[in-house]
């Protein structure tokens, strides 16, 4: 079986012929979390099984934003020649609109030189990772995964279908992957986010907006608070357009997400930039986990959840991909280590939890008391506004201190 790398060459995937005793790990899941957690175990000289319902190059419904860290993460693992090669539109500023109608726009340089912010549509930058994956050693497989394999009440594997025919595919640890509805964790008896703790999203691409150079848009607005509105440029005025919105309000509010985009294309700010012929298209819907949710298991006997199916997703920004490209940087680490000591129980992966709590806590609770203070008190955010925008000094000592990504350079 042959695929083309980010370079358009071909990657020969090797023929599935599982090693004696099983994969090392099973990875569900081929998104970046996925594919970054094969490659750090590859280049740790273990075997991996990467399994996914859908074959490459597929569409992932997202904003399609990968901000600084996210980079930092991934050059880390040697990718920094394959990423600068796919040329994604880079971001040099940011511009906010708030509920009330200010308007902030900064410019800022990445805080770690070399670290941009690009946009890269979903299928071009998933595919470039999996493809990467392959290249490190990992074995890629599409396949539906069922459920999970247990021998003494610890996973050691997962029941899949490929081609249409029932298999097991034994391993000495699984990683789920798999995104917000995964079968991973419900398999574990895992993540069930309340609807105060769960975004829904609607996205799409349009064609035929005038769209502010480098620049990517957030847009706070009464109708949809704590969620907003999003334009993510991709030059030639076409742009990836959407919106998220808090579920529990979207079913107060008995909308539907489809009304709520073209609502928010008809604002004016926004009807003003479309030409008459504008066009929108790929639209589609998903939901988002966010980590505002307390008591989260992540860590099972020979199991570990991260990114978007360990419910990894900033509560404010909804911004995912930085948070599971460093679960997976984490898991793949405790589990090298499990491995090496011959004990994936949950006494050793455990530590994969503790780890995570460190890198992400501090952030997330900052990120929820923002979504709360827009959510119940927006005029707070107003006058922080007011203040970014008046005061270049609060903005380096406010924005600057707290953005672990950008160094805001000037408001206006």
């Amino acid at each position: 079986m042959k695929n083309p790398n980010s370079a358009g060459n071909m990657v020969t995937v090797p023929a599935h012929q599982p090693p004696p005793g099983g994969y090392d790990c099973i990875i569900v899941g081929a998104g970046p979390a996925g594919s970054a957690a094969a490659i750090a175990l590859c280049r740790a000289g273990r075997t991996v099984q990467l399994l996914d319902r859908q074959n490459f190059p597929r569409d992932k419904i997202c904003g399609d934003g990968i901000p600084p860290g996210s980079l930092e993460l991934l050059y880390e693992l040697g990718l920094q020649a394959p990423l600068e090669k796919a040329g994604f539109y880079p971001v040099e500023q940011l511009h906010f609109s708030t509920p009330a109608g200010q308007l902030l726009k900064t410019r800022f340089r990445p805080k770690k030189p070399g670290m941009g912010f690009f946009v890269a549509p979903r299928r071009d930058f998933d595919y470039l990772l999996q493809q990467q994956a392959i290249v490190a050693g990992a074995h890629f497989q599409q396949a539906q995964v069922k459920g999970l394999l247990r021998q003494n009440g610890q996973v050691c594997g997962v029941q899949a279908e490929i081609d249409g025919q029932a298999t097991t595919i034994s391993a000495r640890t699984v990683i789920g992957a798999d995104g917000c509805t995964s079968i991973v964790a419900r398999s574990l008896a895992g993540i069930k986010p309340a609807p105060r703790h769960r975004f829904l999203a609607i996205r799409g691409y349009i064609e035929g907006l005038e769209i502010f150079s480098h620049a990517a848009e957030f847009h706070w607005y009464p109708e949809i608070l704590p969620g907003y509105g999003w334009i993510f440029p991709l030059g030639n005025e076409r742009a990836n357009i959407g919106l998220a919105m808090r579920a529990d309000r979207l079913r107060r509010e008995r909308r539907k997400l489809p009304d709520l985009l073209n609502d928010f294309l008809q604002r004016p700010a926004i009807k003003a930039r479309m030409r008459n012929d504008a066009r929108l298209s790929g639209v589609a819907t998903w939901p988002l986990n966010l980590a505002s949710q307390q008591r989260v298991q992540r860590a099972y006997d020979g199991a570990l959840l991260i990114g978007d199916a360990a419910a990894l997703i900033d509560p404010f920004s909804g911004e995912g991909i930085h948070n599971a490209l460093r679960s997976a940087k984490l898991a793949a680490g405790v589990i090298d280590q499990a491995l090496s000591r011959n004990d994936t129980s949950l006494r050793m992966l455990k530590q994969y939890e503790q780890l995570c709590r460190r890198a992400f806590n501090p952030v997330f609770r900052r990120s929820y008391w923002l979504q709360q203070c827009m959510h119940h008190s927006p005029f707070l955010i107003e006058g922080l506004v007011y203040l970014l925008r008046k005061n270049p000094r609060f903005l380096a000592a406010c924005a600057n201190r707290f953005s672990l990504d950008f160094h805001f350079e000037a408001a206006y």
